[in-house]
């Protein structure tokens, strides 16, 4: 019950096997044994991100990978790219938040140039010629709202 070896075996086996679960569950019981072991703690972020656990718990696990190696850069890399995820999910929620006030309240313009600004924001407008193709643009050439407002307005008066 003391030796870690059983437990570690266990983690590359329920991987290789796609028990996530029970691997996530081997690795908490070894990270009670040893605090510090690093193929518990790399296991349970790696895991932790697949299931799509709460943030806050694989952020916390990242956090003690990091404090575990100061100096390895691939616990820094998940943090970034758990960051990047949240980032991407808050954009999405948003425009799902707007999408629906729209659908709601179609009558009201100050909310649909208010999702257009949302939009606009998180890069998910971008211009269309006459014909309704897609114009390539820029970083610096990004549509303003205004630009797509008129741009919708064209088409929806014709």
């Amino acid at each position: 019950p003391d030796d870690p070896q059983p437990l570690v075996r266990l983690i590359g086996l329920y991987e290789q096997l796609g028990y996530f679960t029970e691997r996530l569950d081997v690795c908490e019981k070894l990270l009670k044994l040893d605090p510090a072991n690093l193929v518990a703690i790399k296991a349970q972020v790696e895991t932790l991100y697949m299931l799509g656990r709460p943030k806050d718990q694989t952020r916390l696990a990242i956090e003690a990978w990091i404090a575990a190696e100061p100096t390895n850069e691939e616990p820094r890399e998940w943090k970034l790219t758990l960051m990047d995820h949240e980032t991407q999910e808050a954009k999405n929620e948003q425009i799902r938040y707007m999408d629906d006030l729209v659908r709601k309240y179609p009558e009201k313009i100050g909310l649909a140039l208010l999702r257009v600004k949302v939009l606009a924001q998180n890069g998910r407008l971008q211009p269309r010629d006459d014909n309704g193709k897609k114009i390539p643009v820029t970083k610096e050439q990004t549509p303003t709202a205004e630009s797509e407002i008129l741009n919708i307005d064209r088409k929806s008066v014709v």
